[in-house]
């Protein structure tokens, strides 16, 4: 009587090809969540809110809401570096004006060679790297797929160029029909 056969470990091989083919189904808006995810710690912006207790709290409580109010006073002291998509340019400095000793734009030029291919210049790494080690804000702009393969683009370069974070704000998220 032969036993059934039972695949204890999956075959190498098999799996990445079923996730290369899983990741060419995903549109380029998932693709490009999906590997920002895999390639930067991704930093979920909280309300800064100050927690406040009154006296009959808990010590668990007290240090809690201590905890809290260090990484908000840690989170406000925090400075970025901005780079934005074209259609965001205007949000940027908008943010750098009302917020000078936090903010500070690096504009970008998003241009095409003759043949269409992307000329983009990123900002802030002229003469130097200047965003090396420091924490970067990227305002996004997935009106449509050419300028989010572009974005996709410079967001790559980002992670690939020592930033100590980046976060990625898209104000306006398009929906498809």
């Amino acid at each position: 009587k032969a036993n059934p056969v039972t695949r204890t470990a999956p075959k190498r091989k098999h799996e990445i090809g079923c996730l290369q083919m899983r990741l060419l189904a995903l549109s380029p808006t998932l693709l490009l969540i999906l590997l920002v995810t895999l390639f930067c710690r991704i930093r979920v912006m909280v309300a800064s809110t100050v927690c406040e207790h009154n006296g009959d709290s808990s010590n668990d409580q007290m240090s809690q809401c201590k905890m809290w109010n260090r990484r908000i006073s840690k989170r406000q002291s925090m400075q970025y570096r901005i780079i934005s998509a074209e259609a965001c340019e205007t949000m940027a400095k908008r943010i750098e004006e009302a917020h000078p000793d936090r903010f500070t734009f690096h504009p970008t030029k998003w241009s095409k060679f003759p043949d269409g291919t992307d000329n983009i210049e990123i900002g802030g790494f002229h003469p130097h790297n200047l965003l090396s080690g420091e924490h970067v804000l990227f305002l996004a702009s997935f009106h449509n797929n050419d300028v989010t393969m572009s974005q996709f683009q410079v967001i790559i370069v980002l992670l690939q160029s020592f930033v100590e974070s980046l976060t990625i704000v898209l104000p306006y998220y398009p929906v498809g029909k």
